[in-house]
């Protein structure tokens, strides 16, 4: 499942070597729900995402999610044990 500014897009797999699409989906999303990246209707968002799951089928199925973002950074950081024990 990729979800963009635009759209929710859904990729089905047969676990083959290689993997095979099986089928494809799209629901395109309103303006303004998702704006460059940041979510700013989380309750419309919701709500599209519970028709999408129920309309194609997949609830209790694994899925992995993508959120594309060419600003995304990933970075490794050290956090210190004292830190981490403390609560």
């Amino acid at each position: 499942m990729v979800i963009n500014d635009h759209s929710i897009r859904f990729l089905e797999l047969i676990q083959e070597n290689p993997p095979t699409p099986q089928r494809w989906l799209e629901c395109f999303l309103p303006p303004g729900i998702i704006t460059d990246g940041k979510i700013v209707d989380f309750d419309s968002l919701s709500s599209i995402l519970e028709e999408c799951i129920d309309e194609w089928k997949i609830r209790r199925h694994s899925i992995r999610c993508i959120f594309p973002e060419p600003l995304v950074i990933i970075r490794k950081v050290t956090i210190p044990a004292d830190v981490c024990s403390r609560r």
